[in-house]
């Protein structure tokens, strides 16, 4: 079994959670509880499923539920933009870390299929 920290994934995952917390540190008080808060939550239960995933022996359930928290972190991220929280740059930055996880579950998920 691979040590968990030296996946991809799991880099990635920790590179958006240590993203975010620099992209809601700033946030105006009306969003840093909401979307903020909200953010470094799922971002970190990402980090946890992985961890998850990589233990157990039946992954599929735990990839699909990767999945699911990626889009949500999508939806945060777009929010944070359309709301003029974050610059242009830092969405895009953002976005494609977040694609990047989403490829590898994707990925994952179907060498198990």
């Amino acid at each position: 079994m691979t040590r968990y920290e030296h996946l991809p994934i799991y880099k990635a995952a920790y590179d958006l959670f240590i993203a975010g917390i620099e992209m809601t540190k700033n946030f105006p008080k009306d969003y840093k509880y909401t979307l903020g808060e909200n953010f470094h939550k799922v971002a970190m239960e990402l980090i946890k499923l992985v961890y998850k995933a990589n233990m157990t022996q039946n992954k599929k359930d735990i990839i699909k539920e990767i999945l699911v928290l990626t889009h949500e972190i999508g939806v945060l991220i777009r929010a944070s933009h359309d709301l003029r929280i974050i610059s242009k740059n830092n969405f895009l930055s953002m976005i494609e870390k977040q694609n990047n996880i989403e490829r590898q579950a994707t990925g994952w998920l179907k060498s198990f299929e």
